[in-house]
């Protein structure tokens, strides 16, 4: 079990070329509907099924969010993973 912070910023378009502030824009493309904070609570498991082998399954569900303006969140994260485990020879 773990607890995962994420810090994104918001986007900056210095210049005005990714955003165009007109009313048919898109909400998702103004630069203040972007970033935010969240912590999310991540029970796990790993599983070694075989030598220098491993299965990873965490599910991830958020215990608080903040984010700037209008933005689309998640209710939870599954993730499954299988990661090599790199096995290290000593000379």
């Amino acid at each position: 079990m773990g607890l995962t912070l994420l810090n994104a910023n918001k986007a900056k378009d210095n210049n005005g070329k990714y955003y165009d502030p007109t009313p048919n824009a898109s909400l998702i493309d103004d630069p203040a509907n972007r970033g935010g904070e969240s912590l999310w609570f991540s029970p796990g498991i790993q599983i070694l099924p075989i030598k220098n082998g491993m299965i990873d399954s965490k599910y991830q569900v958020p215990v608080w969010e903040k984010v700037n303006k209008v933005q689309l969140v998640l209710s939870y994260w599954h993730l499954l993973g299988h990661p090599t485990i790199s096995k290290h020879e000593e000379n």
